[in-house]
C-alpha cells in the first residue's frame, strides 16, 4: 500500500512539474539551483559552504548559484520541490533517489559516466499493473551519482554516515553547468 501512495504521488508529482517547469518567472539558464535533502539533515552551514566550493571551482561566466537545503527532513517538502521545478540538481538519500527514478523523474547520466562505475546510483523504473502492484520494467539507468565520499560534500561539512546521491532532472539547465558540478562532485574526498 506504502508503494502504491508512493508511485501515485510521484505520478502526480510528475505532472505537476510539467506544468510549472513552464510557469518559473526566472531565467533557468542564467543559473544553476543545487538543493541538499539527505534524510539526515544537513549540518548548519552546509549549504553555503558547498557553495563556496562550487563557485571556486565551476566557471558560471556570470551566471548565478542557488544551493539551498533545510536542516530538517520532511518528504513532502522534498516532493514538493522536486515538482515545483526551481532546481536542477538534488542531493538526497539512497531510498529518495530510488523512489523517484523508479517513477521516472530522472534524467539519466550515462552520457557522462558509466553503470559499471556507479551501480549504486543505477535504478530499474517500474509501472503500476491493474492489481496497482509495482513491476519492474526492464529499464536501467544511471540516474544517482553517489557523493558521500565526494571532497566537494567532505570539505562543505558532511557530518554522518549516510549515503548521499545527486541526481538531475529532466529541465535542468544550464546543461552545461549541471554536467560540470556533477563531475565536481564525482571527484572522491580523502
Amino acid at each position: 500500500m506504502r508503494k502504491m501512495w508512493w508511485y501515485t504521488a510521484c505520478v502526480v508529482l510528475l505532472g505537476s512539474m510539467w506544468l510549472m517547469t513552464g510557469c518559473s518567472s526566472e531565467n533557468k539558464s542564467e543559473q544553476l539551483s543545487v538543493f541538499v535533502y539527505p534524510k539526515q539533515g544537513i549540518p548548519e552551514g552546509f549549504a553555503d559552504g558547498l557553495a563556496q566550493q562550487l563557485e571556486q571551482r565551476l566557471d558560471l561566466q556570470g551566471r548565478e548559484l542557488r544551493v539551498a537545503g533545510p536542516s530538517i527532513y520532511n518528504e513532502v517538502k522534498l516532493m514538493v520541490e522536486v515538482a515545483a521545478g526551481d532546481h536542477d540538481l538534488f542531493i538526497v538519500s539512497k531510498e529518495d533517489l530510488t523512489r523517484f527514478m523508479q517513477s521516472g523523474d530522472g534524467f539519466p547520466l550515462e552520457d557522462w559516466f558509466s553503470q559499471e562505475d556507479y551501480p549504486d546510483g543505477v535504478v530499474e523504473r517500474v509501472k503500476m499493473n491493474e492489481q496497482t502492484e509495482m513491476i519492474p520494467t526492464g529499464e536501467k539507468h544511471l540516474y544517482g551519482l553517489p557523493v558521500h565520499e565526494s571532497k566537494l560534500i567532505i570539505e562543505a561539512g558532511k557530518e554522518g554516515d549516510e549515503p548521499w546521491y545527486a541526481f538531475i532532472v529532466p529541465q535542468a539547465d544550464p546543461m552545461d553547468l549541471v554536467e560540470e558540478t556533477l563531475k565536481l562532485l564525482a571527484e572522491k574526498g580523502e
